[in-house]
């Protein structure tokens, strides 16, 4: 038996310049699954891997990665890698995989531009099962027992013969790595592989960057055609923004004097 972590890291412009030598770190969610892949190994002295899909800049914190708990590290990462979509890097995974492995562990939506769909992908292709909001995870006898968080702050468990795929909550805290680790895992290899070009398939489509960002104010000073003249000065003069039903309450029992002078103003006909 074997425990598998899906590693990600992110840059961070805080560690530029930095001893580290690399703008990169693992992402939250990373160190969720890594926390979650410790708590199943303390019922089974399973070797624990972690697997990253990404370029060279990664290879210093997924060397964290190893101080933080992990046996060993492998990226994959080549043409058919870096232009793949999410079915091919799923894909990708699921040939990476032993024969022995028993849980996948991955965490929530990454904190760049992540879809959290990995997960559900990869189940998909190997025929397991997937639970979300993972927050526990234990070996008792043969059986693989996941504790998840449910709706109203219940929280349910499962039983399963067989393997699955595990989502870990968010939240969850790492221990702090000795100085030995840090150490050991400086000296550590991050076994890089380029898959084979027809491992993964054609990806259907590529991400190409983030484009501007759409002012969410862009017709908020806009008042409505459909009201009177009286009605679209109380609306700039209020800001452009339509009160809410309390706020309305709260204006109509106490007027302000921008609504007192639109009233004022309509009724002697000067808006027209």
């Amino acid at each position: 038996m074997s425990i598998v972590v899906l590693l990600r890291a992110v840059s961070d412009p805080e560690l530029a310049g930095g001893i580290r030598g690399s703008s990169y770190r693992l992402d939250a969610p990373s160190e969720d699954a890594i926390a979650l892949g410790l708590s199943l190994r303390s019922c089974s002295p399973a070797p624990m891997r972690g697997v990253a899909i990404g370029p060279p800049e990664w290879e210093m914190p997924l060397r964290d990665a190893v101080s933080l708990g992990l046996d060993e590290v492998e990226r994959l990462w080549g043409p058919s890698a870096a232009a793949g979509d999410i079915v091919a890097h799923a894909r990708l995974l699921a040939c990476a995989l032993s024969a022995d492995a028993r849980a996948v562990i991955a965490g929530g939506v990454a904190t760049d531009h992540g879809s959290g769909l990995i997960p559900f992908a990869l189940a998909e292709l190997l025929g397991w099962p997937v639970i979300e909001r993972t927050i526990d995870a234990g070996i008792e006898g043969a059986d693989l027992v996941v504790r998840a968080l449910a709706g109203g702050g219940r929280r349910t468990t499962y039983r399963m013969p067989g393997r699955a795929v595990l989502v870990a909550a968010s939240g969850r805290a790492l221990p702090y790595p000795t100085v030995a680790r840090k150490l050991a895992a400086r000296r550590a290899a991050v076994l890089a592989v380029t898959p084979p070009a027809g491992q993964a398939a054609e990806p259907a489509f590529t991400f190409e960057g983030f484009g501007p960002a759409r002012p969410v104010t862009r017709h908020l000073l806009r008042p409505s055609t459909a009201s009177g003249a009286g009605g679209r000065l109380r609306h700039l003069m209020a800001g452009g923004a339509t009160p809410s039903g309390q706020a309305r309450g709260a204006m109509a029992a106490d007027a302000s004097v921008a609504t007192q002078l639109a009233d004022l103003l309509d009724r002697e006909g000067l808006l027209d």
